[in-house]
């Protein structure tokens, strides 16, 4: 059996703590993109261009954005 450790980042952790996260993440980072319950939403949170860039910053390992990202229009925000 082949298991990674994929760790999630959220838009209300620390800084410090998200370094940890990313660390110790195996194979790649998760940004839950907004707080709350998981759904669609009109629009991301203008936050998660900063968070990503953050992560990005603090490793080279691909990052996935979810919770909320439901139109095409969300993806093209995030991208």
């Amino acid at each position: 059996m082949f298991v990674i450790k994929v760790l999630l980042t959220t838009p209300t952790t620390p800084t410090e703590r998200m370094k940890r996260i990313v660390d110790a993440s195996e194979g790649f980072i998760y940004l839950v993109s907004s707080i709350g319950v998981t759904g669609a939403r009109a629009s991301v949170s203008g936050k998660v261009q900063s968070l990503l860039k953050d992560i990005k910053e603090a490793t080279d390992k691909p990052v996935a954005v979810g919770f909320g990202i439901s139109k095409p229009e969300h993806v093209k925000q995030v991208l």
